[in-house]
């Protein structure tokens, strides 16, 4: 069985509307971030309805936070209507580290993890989203892809390298950070038009490149999303 196969027949088992987190844990995926993926391309395709309410699986745990949620579709009806619940009101940010780190047992700064933050965040500020990469699989193209008020945005996103590793954490985000810049102005060439960006978890070694090139940034146009540990995001 496929992993598209597995989320649908998860979704089909659900008693309700079901997040990304539970989701993933029901259909057996490694990442959460595939479910976040691939409910995405469901929604776009009319199977499954994906808005933010209630989660079902929460609400039994005794949480009433309102968060990107699942439904599937009656065959041939996109236009079914579900009720999500009224959603609650934002509640504080939980303890450092834990929101994305008990999600996909990744750390924090890990590169799904910041894609979900920062997706979660512009769903928020009311952009549609319309491409979000499988980071798992290393899916090529932009990270994400967003439109607001009928002006598209594309975001490069990058993690932070892990330690242990052959090449330093600092070096290696060096590199990481260079390969943003450069997918932004192949981006740019692709269409003129299209907002671009790039997001980062929030650490010293880009944010210090970050201001050093601040004038490509200005006239670009290049902004930043700074994600923070917590899961806040902080655009720039």
């Amino acid at each position: 069985m496929t992993v598209r196969e597995r989320i649908m027949a998860a979704l089909t088992r659900a008693e309700g509307p079901i997040c990304d987190d539970h989701l993933a844990r029901m259909a057996g995926l490694r990442y959460r971030q595939q479910a976040n993926s691939l409910c995405s391309q469901l929604a776009r395709e009319g199977l499954i309805l994906r808005k933010r309410g209630q989660c079902s699986e929460c609400v039994k745990e005794g949480k009433k936070n309102a968060k990107l949620v699942n439904v599937v579709l009656a065959v041939g009806d996109a236009s079914l209507t579900v009720d999500l619940g009224t959603p609650a009101p934002p509640r504080d940010p939980p303890p450092l580290g834990s929101r994305s780190e008990v999600s996909t047992g990744c750390p924090w700064y890990w590169e799904g993890n910041v894609q979900a933050c920062l997706v979660a965040w512009l769903t928020g500020q009311g952009y549609e989203i319309r491409r979000v990469a499988d980071t798992a699989s290393r899916e090529h193209g932009p990270d994400i892809i967003a439109v607001k008020d009928g002006k598209e945005l594309r975001v490069s996103v990058k993690g932070y390298p892990e330690g242990g590793k052959p090449t330093r954490p600092t070096v290696q985000g060096r590199h990481w950070f260079a390969h943003a810049v450069f997918e932004a102005l192949l981006h740019r060439d692709e269409d003129p038009d299209v907002h671009l960006a790039m997001a980062f978890p929030d650490f010293r070694t880009y944010r210090r490149l970050a201001r050093r090139i601040e004038w490509l940034r200005t006239n670009l146009p290049l902004g930043v999303y700074w994600v923070q540990q917590c899961g806040e995001v902080k655009p720039e």
